[in-house]
């Protein structure tokens, strides 16, 4: 199944997914104390790939 979106629609839903989300997971975990440093490596990886991807899809 394939989705046919604008071009401007598909580059604001990567840039959420790829980008904002990431930094909106790490806040969440820094405000409420998450103490399993498996949570800050994970999200601090989906940043740096995020922002691998999106270069590279744009």
């Amino acid at each position: 199944m394939e989705l046919n979106l604008s071009e401007r629609v598909g580059s604001l839903l990567q840039a959420v997914f790829l980008l904002i989300l990431p930094w909106v997971v790490l806040i969440i975990g820094l405000v409420f104390t998450f103490d399993n440093v498996w949570f800050y490596l994970l999200c601090i990886t989906w940043l740096g790939c995020g922002l691998v991807f999106f270069s590279t899809l744009n």
